[in-house]
């Protein structure tokens, strides 16, 4: 880990100089397309990791609850996966797991969504 700034604030100001600025002297509609994608990327990015430290240990405390044995939070949602492809009932724990799981990734690519 690196001291200050934290990289959320760095791709923030990324997110912004590309918004803010350099989209506005650009004349390339196709250009202008990349660099809209590049700065919502940015943005998505920074919300990942100002709520990383937060949602998945939500996402891995509600996958460890249906998912047997130890591993991150990926390893746990492809055993899940890979229970669920063949044939593991979707049950209210498994359910409220993946609500956990999805309402994580949601948080982070569309905030407020859940509102």
């Amino acid at each position: 880990m690196q001291d200050l700034p934290p990289a959320a604030d760095l791709l923030g100001a990324i997110a912004a100089l590309l918004g803010d600025r350099v989209l506005d002297e650009i004349d390339d509609p196709a250009l202008a397309h990349e660099v809209r994608v590049a700065a919502s990327l940015c943005r998505i990015l920074a919300r990942e990791a100002d709520l990383d430290e937060t949602i998945d240990p939500a996402q891995h405390r509600a996958l460890a609850s249906v998912v047997d044995g130890p591993g991150t939070t990926a390893e746990l949602e492809a055993r899940l996966a890979a229970e669920l492809l063949d044939g593991r009932p979707l049950d209210a724990e498994v359910l409220d797991a993946l609500r956990a799981l999805v309402g994580g990734k949601v948080d982070v690519a569309r905030p407020g969504y859940r509102a």
